[in-house]
């Protein structure tokens, strides 16, 4: 009853300190008899005790101190202990990242050319590596860079060249020359430009072959021979082509296009026949086949400067047939 009595009558103590702090004097004997008239609202806020907000600036005489320090402090609630928080669930990522336009499909692989199926790849190397026209091999000298004694370094360049995809590494390499040169039409005939560069020289031909080391898997070759008779001038074709069982076939058509002697030529196909037996290398066979006749042109005919042999006699002993003119060699 004491407290409330206090909380509701403002003390005098209190009431001189706010007046000292607004410089007003005020006596003991000063009563207040004020009252409020019952029609007023009363205040909501906190009243004028020891809460009021005047007196947190207030300096506290020696009295004050000691009545506040004899008031008694109001026990406070104990602090309710917090619960802890419960761990959130960890999100989980979605396996697929979705977006505006849909879920995006989980990423495949790349594509390389060597994981692709055999069979696509030979499609690639054809697109790459096969073509419609002929292809002639030639050797061509280049002069190099430098001199040896004041002359003029050479080398000599092989033809055709091959595909710049061979030159990535050695399963490409043997995938793409296997298509280049097992299917491409590979014509040796001689060039009349460089005649000193004749390609149905057996000499000519070895050196092309070592330049070339994958034209073992050559599988059919021609072999172009000027033969000229006038008005007469054609080119005698001899076919070398590699069988399924391993085995060469040689063929030629002077026969076909022309009524004269083929004596020589027949010769020379069966002995490299003989000679060749099991051979599988095309180009093998053909720089036999070019030595054979080359052998067997020098004990009939007279070589000439441009290349050609004549033949002296008009007709063959064997079949009487005539003769061409002359006959292209080596």
């Amino acid at each position: 009853m004491a407290s409330s009595q206090r909380r509701d009558e403002p003390s005098e103590g209190i009431l001189k300190t706010i007046m000292n702090l607004r410089g007003l004097n005020i006596s003991e004997e000063s009563t207040f008899d004020f009252e409020p008239p019952e029609q007023w609202r009363p205040w909501p806020g906190a009243r004028y005790g020891q809460e009021s907000p005047h007196l947190q600036f207030a300096k506290a005489t020696k009295a004050t101190r000691a009545k506040h320090a004899a008031t008694p402090i109001k026990p406070t609630r104990p602090a309710k202990a917090r619960k802890p928080k419960a761990a959130s669930p960890v999100k989980q990522k979605p396996s697929q990242p979705s977006t505006l336009r849909g879920v995006i499909p989980q990423r495949v692989p790349p594509v390389r050319l060597l994981t692709l199926p055999p069979e696509l790849r030979n499609r690639v190397y054809e697109l790459v590596a096969v073509h419609d026209e002929p292809q002639y091999p030639q050797l061509r000298p280049v002069l190099a860079k430098g001199r040896v004694n004041g002359q003029r370094l050479s080398d000599d360049r092989r033809f055709p060249l091959e595909p710049s995809l061979a030159l990535v590494n050695h399963q490409l390499r043997e995938e793409v020359l296997s298509v280049f040169y097992g299917c491409n039409r590979f014509i040796f005939k001689n060039s009349m430009l460089l005649p000193s560069f004749r390609m149905t020289s057996p000499t000519m031909q070895k050196l092309w072959k070592a330049a070339r080391p994958a034209s073992h898997y050559l599988q059919q070759i021609e072999l172009h021979v000027t033969s000229q008779r006038l008005p007469l001038d054609y080119a005698v074709t001899f076919k070398i082509k590699r069988l399924l069982d391993g085995g060469v076939e040689i063929s030629h058509d002077m026969a076909e296009k022309t009524s004269y002697c083929c004596c020589l030529e027949d010769s020379a196909i069966a002995e490299t026949m003989i000679q060749a037996r099991g051979e599988s290398d095309v180009m093998h066979v053909l720089h036999i086949l070019c030595t054979k006749r080359n052998v067997k042109l020098a004990d009939v005919a007279v070589w000439g400067e441009d290349g050609l042999y004549m033949m002296p006699a008009t007709r063959c002993e064997h079949c009487e047939k005539a003769n061409v003119r002359l006959v292209g060699g080596g």
